[in-house]
């Protein structure tokens, strides 16, 4: 018999919210990617999908006519073309944009909003329950976590969505039920995003570490699933992540590993994550989220396009919660730099606003030394967090280049994420 465990009250929690998303209607969001004369019944949501291309916003008459020449005459056509079409007489990146939107109007319609489901698999004494406590913010259980029994299923709010978690317990006993071909079926099904989690500091285990991945991802690939790979190296805390020979330890070990995926046909994404770097974890399931958002693409070609045009060294998009929608820049470490600074100065920010000080729309810090500035700006308020736009640059004059644009276009998106 296969040992899953309900958390009844999360389990509640999820189903409640849920019912919030099941029934679709033409919302303000999905409205302010159309023209302001467009009008569609709730009953007839499909019916959007037949709208001439220019009822969506920024297609003028003359773009109209250059898609109609190349038989792209609705939404859905739209969503369908190719931004590589060189029978289309219009800019590949403005074309792309478009075709974006297409297709998230398309999902939006044709596909139910589902639960998504997220698995947390690796050997026992991982970390993957303390993982999932970071995210629920409730820190005072981690020290008393015992290995988890079985499959454990709960609920966990993640850019505004309820998201459905499986804690797979990684005793011997449990990790053999799960790969059992009469059973895997039962834990692996439907999983939209897989988080395999490695203790870095236990080398002794690599190798069972290793074969267990293995062995998990012959069962994905023979039940025909696919999901999006996140490989966590975890329990890298900030004491040891200087330290060469671990480090050296960690790369030989993600040969191994990529090497294990590509014999599985599977393409991994690597992330680092300690309990005691709390933005690490935010960041690195923001990771795999984004990675089954179609809107996170769109989001990020919007983000790129405002950053350069503001002369910017890396930006990234951030909510109150601690999730990345998207970021940028033209190093690893600016990118680093920016994500870190935001998430401290939302935390000192939300301080400030527990003290009686207003909500700052565009908080700045200077690196004098380093001649550059961080600027924040407050891009939208719902859900139940804030997110702001945060950017590195040089010339706080440039701040303001193409930024009114950009937040219209991306605000709308910003609700729409898990589409």
């Amino acid at each position: 018999m296969a040992v899953i465990y309900d958390n009844q009250e999360q389990t509640g929690f999820v189903s409640i919210c849920m019912d919030q998303f099941v029934e679709k209607s033409f919302d303000k969001d999905l409205r302010a990617l159309f023209k302001k004369d467009v009008r569609v019944d709730n009953k007839s949501l499909h019916k959007v999908l037949d709208l001439p291309v220019d009822k969506l916003q920024g297609i003028d008459v003359v773009s109209k006519d250059k898609l109609e020449e190349a038989g792209v005459k609705t939404i859905y056509d739209l969503s369908q073309a190719a931004a590589s079409e060189k029978k289309i007489a219009i800019d590949a990146t403005i074309l792309k944009k478009w075709i974006r939107k297409a297709k998230i109007i398309v999902n939006y319609v044709q596909n139910p909003l589902t639960k998504k489901k997220l698995v947390l698999a690796g050997l026992d004494f991982a970390g993957k329950t303390s993982l999932l406590s970071v995210l629920k913010k409730d820190y005072s259980v981690i020290q008393d976590l015992m290995p988890t029994k079985g499959a454990q299923r709960d609920g966990v709010e993640f850019f505004g969505i309820p998201i459905i978690t499986w804690d797979l317990g990684g005793q011997a006993l449990y990790r053999n039920e799960y790969l059992d071909a009469g059973k895997s079926k039962l834990f692996f099904s439907d999983t939209d995003v897989l988080f395999y989690v490695v203790d870095v500091q236990d080398d002794k285990r690599y190798d069972e570490a290793l074969e267990y991945y293995g062995k998990m991802l012959a069962s994905y690939k023979n039940l025909g699933e696919k999901p999006s790979l996140i490989v966590l190296f975890h329990k890298l805390d900030p004491q040891i992540k200087e330290q060469e020979h671990v480090m050296q330890r960690i790369a030989k070990l993600q040969v191994d590993i990529a090497n294990v995926s590509t014999d599985h046909e599977f393409s991994p994404i690597f992330a680092s994550t300690s309990i005691y770097d709390k933005n690490s974890v935010f960041v690195a399931f923001s990771l795999g989220i984004r990675n089954i958002s179609q809107t996170a693409e769109l989001v990020a070609s919007l983000l790129e396009e405002y950053t350069v045009k503001a002369n910017g060294k890396a930006s990234v998009l951030l909510s109150s919660e601690g999730e990345v929608f998207a970021q940028t820049g033209v190093t690893k470490e600016y990118i680093e730099l920016v994500t870190q600074n935001g998430l401290l100065i939302d935390t000192l920010v939300k301080f400030d606003i527990s003290k009686g000080f207003k909500l700052e729309k565009n908080p700045v810090l200077k690196f004098s030394d380093n001649e550059m500035y961080l600027i924040g700006h407050h891009i939208s308020s719902s859900m139940g967090r804030t997110v702001y736009l945060w950017l590195l640059l040089q010339n706080l004059m440039d701040f303001t280049s193409s930024l009114a644009f950009f937040k219209n276009e991306v605000e709308p998106l910003l609700n729409l994420f898990i589409i």
